[in-house]
């Protein structure tokens, strides 16, 4: 049996619960990522990955997509419940997996979701 380290149900598929997101949901940001964020009504976390149409082509479109994924399996079990997340990450041509990793870690902390305890 596949193990699943990103369940659908922690998907955030739905382009009017994303577009709420965008236009009532909180946000912060810092050099090349900004984290949208707001309760929802669930036990659990709800994330969604956003990249501009000009991040480049689709090799690092899918590159930057991997690496939020892999950074949300890293920190989800830190994370307090009950949030709907969108991250929407900007070209940068020297950005790494562990600078993604640091920016969306930042990001949370932030926000105040991260428990670091």
């Amino acid at each position: 049996m596949k193990r699943r380290f990103f369940p659908k149900l922690e998907h955030l598929k739905k382009s009017d619960e994303i577009g709420v997101l965008f236009k009532r949901g909180n946000s912060v940001a810092c050099w090349g990522a900004k984290l949208y964020f707001a309760r929802n009504t669930r036990e659990y976390n709800r994330i969604a990955y956003a990249l501009p149409r000009k991040f480049g082509n689709a090799v690092r479109r899918n590159r930057a997509r991997r690496w939020g994924r892999e950074a949300w399996r890293h920190l989800r079990h830190k994370l307090e419940a009950g949030f709907d997340l969108v991250l929407l990450v900007f070209p940068d041509e020297t950005a790494d997996y562990q600078r993604r990793f640091t920016q969306f870690e930042n990001l949370l902390r932030k926000a105040r979701i991260l428990n670091d305890g």
